[in-house]
């Protein structure tokens, strides 16, 4: 593996950071959005 300027190793776990925190976040939405959905269906059909 070549050795890489720290700086460019903290720029790229920023940045790995920043996406994988985007991401999480938009698992959550999705997550909050089925619960969302599997209570209004519940109520629904109750």
């Amino acid at each position: 593996m070549a050795k890489m300027p720290i700086v460019d190793v903290c720029k790229g776990k920023t940045s790995d950071f920043i996406l994988h925190y985007q991401e999480n976040i938009n698992q959550i939405l999705r997550i909050k959005h089925i619960f969302h959905i599997g209570n209004a269906t519940l109520n629904y059909t109750q």
